[in-house]
């Protein structure tokens, strides 16, 4: 870390570009949406042509990038980022952990009639008995006329 070093600038690009001019290079930074920057670095001249890229650390402010070409080096500097913002969260334990009423009665084995209850042989068993808790007396009544037939 250059602020852990007591720098104020932090090299972000060097590149050996041996009889380049800074004259010949153009240099440009592009934010992309994530927080993050790119770097290019490109030059023409009579005989060739050469081309950088490079990503940016996060939290580089890019209006304090530099650029020059010093015997044949190409280096790009930047402000050194600040460190990263730390925050301490506090952490409440006030309320106990329990599960809801409905789901308490499943985990204690169920206290209700609909946990003393079998469940149903097959599908057609299932259809014939009622939802509720209680039989209703119409229930009650078929049941019997199927036992007479």
């Amino acid at each position: 870390d250059a602020a852990a070093l007591g720098e104020d600038e932090i090299t972000v690009m060097r590149r050996a570009v041996p009889g380049l001019k800074a004259a010949n290079f153009e240099v440009s930074a592009t934010a992309d949406a994530e927080g993050g920057a790119r770097l290019t670095a490109a030059a023409n001249d009579a005989t060739r042509r050469v081309a950088y890229a490079a990503t940016l650390p996060s939290r580089v402010d890019l209006l304090s990038l530099k650029a020059f070409v010093v015997d044949g080096v190409l280096t790009v500097t930047a402000a050194a980022p600040l460190p990263a913002e730390r925050k301490t969260v506090l952490v409440r334990a006030d309320a106990p952990a329990a599960l809801p009423p409905s789901r308490r009665e499943e985990q204690a084995g169920g206290s209700g009639e609909d946990a003393r209850a079998p469940p149903p042989a097959n599908a057609t068993d299932a259809a014939a008995e009622p939802s509720g808790k209680e039989k209703s007396s119409e229930n009650v009544d078929v049941s019997a006329a199927q036992k007479d037939a």
